[in-house]
């Protein structure tokens, strides 16, 4: 009996994963499609009462599609996840055209001859310009690229090397853009293609982070669905597998931390990931300290906050003693600033009266592309509402196991990490906006790798009032709230290419 039951369960789960496999096929040649009719309608291919037709049409049979599948897999978090974020990943690696990201001209510019970077320059096709006023800037222009020949041996000099970015961060991409390479397509249709790419691997590791995570999977679902997390991973940024394995990492260690770690192979994962994550971006090293909450396992009471100020205190002290004796060419004026903690508070504190209100609009999505897009405030108002309720009113089966301690530990971490990353812009807001007294260039996705940690020490238990309806809820909202955006990418791209 016990047997015929795994067999029924195995091949329900077999059923399960080829619907999800041909929705996702399915979804993504949907978006692809609509993509392809939108540049059509630029170019003046495709008339607009057929452009508006085809349009919805498409759009509504993706709705249709999603909501069958969710009727079939709404209870599995990790699945819904995937329901909503393959086809806006999708969605936000086309629509928001390349390089209208931050700064992803100059990571184009790395990843397609990555491993000749270095600094006497490295040759690079001469379409994928440091500047992203080279590339077209209209879903008119973008259809002329789709369709242009190739021309990969037209190259030039490229000095910048943004070398603080290891290869691994830019290796998926590069091997896509050198199979274009290899195909003699369009530089713009293998660029796009490698966006797409990076979008549906960021939403790989998304499926695991919510699958992985011990509690909390409605705020995690949220969290990695935030606008301008997806315009970051479904872009060429560096950035995107920096997030995405720093999530990962965060997740495992939760996982780890509930279970105690007592088994080899979680050693090792969770080893792995600590050091993908330290490698992949200095600025989060301090989150190595997180393991110090691995000693409840082994003590508690008194002794264990005895343990915590100690080691505080031993990391107190040589960050004290790097501040003053180190005078090196790494982030000088950070130092120069700690050396004068008067001084420093000041700076803190009016950096953060001052451009607290911006770092909030840069993370909830008022400020999409590269900070010159801005969607519907309704939608990031509505954004914000439900990443902020699901933490508080949810209808998870996971019960939350931090305790007091745990959350203590993490929001001073988290801070540790807040200060850093603001220190790290000190020297660009002296060079760049000649201010002294403030610190700026910071924004609300800096803190995306690492801000869910402390989300997660405000998640509460299961409402019991919930009856199963917050997940769907919840979906349908940021569903919406995504569906709003492409909308917005969509008028920012096509009323010049159609004046």
């Amino acid at each position: 009996m016990e047997f015929g039951v795994s067999v029924d369960l195995d091949l329900k789960k077999n059923h399960t994963f080829k619907q999800m496999a041909l929705y996702a096929l399915a979804s993504i040649a949907l978006v692809v499609s609509e993509f392809a009719l939108t540049l059509r309608f630029a170019a003046g291919i495709v008339s607009s009462v057929a452009f508006v037709g085809l349009f919805v049409l498409q759009a509504f049979i993706l709705l249709g599609l999603f909501i069958a599948m969710f009727r079939r897999v709404g209870k599995r978090r990790e699945a819904v996840f995937a329901l909503i974020a393959i086809p806006a990943a999708t969605a936000f690696a086309l629509f928001l055209l390349p390089a209208h990201a931050p700064d992803e001209a100059a990571h184009i510019a790395q990843t397609v001859n990555l491993f000749a970077r270095g600094t006497s320059g490295h040759l690079v096709p001469e379409v994928f310009s440091l500047e992203s006023a080279d590339y077209p800037g209209t879903y008119a222009a973008a259809y002329a690229a789709v369709h242009s020949s190739s021309a990969w041996d037209d190259v030039y000099l490229c000095t910048r090397n943004l070398s603080s970015y290891l290869p691994h961060l830019y290796l998926v991409p590069y091997i896509v853009m050198g199979l274009g390479q290899v195909l003699s397509a369009p530089e713009y249709v293998a660029l796009l293609a490698a966006r797409v790419v990076n979008g549906l691997m960021f939403v790989g590791i998304g499926y695991w982070v919510v699958r992985t995570l011990p509690f909390g999977k409605t705020s995690a679902i949220v969290y990695l669905l935030n606008p301008i997390l997806l315009q970051q991973a479904s872009s060429l940024s560096a950035d995107s597998l920096v997030i995405s394995i720093n999530l990962a990492f965060l997740a495992y260690f939760l996982r780890c931390l509930k279970s105690g770690c007592e088994s080899r192979q979680q050693i090792f994962l969770l080893g792995g990931l600590t050091l993908l994550s330290m490698l992949s971006k200095f600025a989060y090293a301090p989150l190595v300290l997180l393991f110090m909450l691995f000693l409840r396992h082994r003590t508690s009471g008194k002794r264990l906050y005895a343990l915590y100020a100690g080691i505080a205190g031993t990391c107190i002290v040589a960050a004290v003693f790097l501040i003053v004796f180190y005078h090196g060419s790494f982030m000088p004026e950070a130092f120069e600033l700690l050396r004068a903690p008067l001084e420093f508070v000041k700076v803190f504190v009016k950096s953060v009266w001052v451009m607290g209100t911006f770092w909030f609009e840069s993370y909830a999505g008022f400020n999409l592309g590269a900070l010159n897009i801005n969607p519907w405030r309704i939608a990031c108002y509505l954004y914000m509402f439900v990443q902020v309720a699901v933490l508080f009113y949810n209808d998870d089966a996971e019960e939350p196991f931090l305790i007091f301690s745990d959350k203590l530990v993490i929001v001073i971490i988290s801070l540790v990490e807040f200060t850093l990353i603001m220190l790290t812009m000190r020297g660009w807001t002296l060079t760049v906006d000649n201010r002294s007294d403030i610190i700026m260039g910071v924004q609300g996705r800096y803190y995306l790798p690492f801000a869910l940690l402390p989300m997660l020490c405000l998640v509460k238990p299961a409402h019991p009032l919930s009856k199963g309806r917050v997940l769907s809820v919840a979906s349908a909202c940021i569903a919406m709230v995504l569906v709003i955006d492409i909308m917005c990418f969509i008028m920012a791209f096509l009323p010049y290419s159609v004046a």
